[in-house]
């Protein structure tokens, strides 16, 4: 087994690189772990044991002077034996739990939900993979009408997957022939393993149905091609834009750019003086979020470009990051009415805002996550699990979902944070709705910095 090799101090160095490494990102060196393991170890005795690891495929060295990064070797090994389980807290357990619950009955839509609930636990991107079909079977197989000239091919697993596809048939079709492609299809392959299902078998089943085969050929095309589908796995990405809540720039990116600077140079002779690296500070938007301090974030990067402009002989640039959302993002706070509450045993609990995706489309395009909580009841224990409904006419108008929220009823307030840095500048008057009005508050002051839009003020411009 991968690892046995690894005696329990090697074992032990190598969980502490890959913690410090996940999180902070950065080589982890010997004087570093001995901290980490209480002085247990001296520093000499973990050079020599990370130079073994090194050697075994676990640990890299970026370059002669810096510390170590676990490789994918070790990755493997930490997921697979060193990782130590950390409990679900009781709010990730609730949000799993309504996730998974709607897909009751339906597996590609629980592998759907089960990946979308470890990208919300997790914070992360979260990949899964469909079970490969080569060794299920046809359960059962099924023609159905959609119109004198299409029909309906319905193919379901042994695992209970169902897969559809509708043809187009070249001229009318009546019931007799429907009726005996059906009947011909399910005795020919239902019970079938998918991977015993190929053209030549399809072939011989147009054959036997005689006159009719060539008709059929539409259908038999599309049964085909239905098996090929739901023998193969799929790739299920969620969450991926996760991601974009941490720092939109990192040491790797900054020294991809100072390669640029150095490719412009020998190109053309000339030499970048300034170095733009955008916008770089991330904000908490979720207790789950924990991004780099402004001045930590900045050591880094400036660390990495230094390093850099000494390998490619460039001088150090001036670097300019826009501070962006992390001035004004957590300054700001939206607030909505709660309208109507819908609960649906078993599934989840709906509520209904006065807003939605006209004033923030964040959710709705990328899942963005925010912290919410009822505003006049926030010092009562967030121990419901809800979705919460904007009032667009939109299947898609969601602002979050499965969030821990206080108990609720009309008229209540629900505040969502920092939505400072996006709601006002990605507004929009989507359905033809008014924007709200923006107000100012410092302790008991207040005032309005924006007035709220009528609608009015939506048909000014109309001639």
């Amino acid at each position: 087994m991968a690892g046995m090799e690894l005696g329990e101090r090697k074992q032990k160095i190598l969980t502490a690189v890959i913690d410090a490494y996940i999180r902070t990102g950065e080589p982890v060196g010997s004087k570093a772990l001995v901290e980490m393991l209480d002085n247990a170890v001296s520093s000499a005795t973990i050079r020599n044991e990370m130079a073994e690891l090194s050697a075994m495929g676990y640990l890299e060295q970026p370059h002669t002077s810096a510390g170590r990064i676990p490789t994918a070797k070790a990755f493997r090994l930490y997921i697979d034996r060193l990782m130590r389980r950390q409990p679900l807290s009781e709010a990730d357990r609730k949000g799993i739990d309504s996730l998974l619950s709607g897909a009751s009955g339906d597996p590609e839509r629980l592998i759907e939900e089960a990946s979308q609930a470890l990208a919300q636990a997790t914070g992360c991107a979260a990949v899964t993979t469909t079970p490969a079909g080569q060794a299920a079977y046809i359960r059962r197989i099924e023609v159905l009408r959609a119109s004198p000239r299409m029909a309906a091919l319905l193919l379901m697993t042994g695992s209970g997957v169902l897969r559809t596809r509708v043809c187009r048939f070249g001229q009318d079709i009546d019931d007799e022939t429907l009726e005996r492609l059906s009947k011909a299809l399910s005795a020919s392959f239902s019970g079938a393993e998918l991977s015993e299902v190929g053209l030549p078998q399809v072939q011989s089943l147009m054959a036997a149905l005689g006159e009719s085969g060539l008709l059929c050929a539409p259908a038999l095309t599309a049964f085909y091609e239905l098996v090929q589908e739901s023998a193969e796995a799929e790739i299920r990405l969620a969450g991926q834009l996760n991601l974009l809540r941490y720092p939109d720039y990192d040491p790797g990116r900054a020294r991809e750019l100072l390669d640029f600077l150095a490719q412009i140079r020998d190109e053309t002779g000339v030499t970048l003086t300034e170095l733009n690296l955008g916008g770089g500070f991330g904000i908490p938007y979720t207790e789950n979020d924990h991004p780099k301090a402004c001045g930590e974030y900045m050591r880094l990067v400036a660390g990495a470009v230094k390093a850099r402009a000494a390998k490619w002989g460039l001088p150090v640039p001036f670097m300019v990051i826009e501070p962006g959302r992390s001035v004004v993002a957590q300054a700001g706070i939206t607030l909505y009415t709660v309208g109507g509450i819908k609960e649906i045993p078993d599934v989840r609990t709906y509520f209904s805002v006065d807003g939605g995706m006209p004033d923030n489309p964040r959710y709705a395009l990328y899942k963005s996550e925010y912290t919410c909580l009822i505003a006049n009841k926030a010092d009562q224990p967030a121990d419901t699990t809800v979705t919460v409904a904007g009032r667009c006419c939109e299947s898609g108008d969601l602002l979050q979902e499965n969030t821990p929220l206080q108990a609720c009823e009309p008229g209540d307030i629900l505040a969502v944070l920092a939505t400072g840095a996006y709601n006002y500048s990605m507004s929009s008057n989507y359905n033809r709705l008014p924007r709200p009005a923006i107000v100012m508050v410092n302790g008991d002051t207040s005032r309005v910095v924006v007035k709220a839009e009528t609608y009015e003020d939506l048909v000014r411009n109309d001639l």
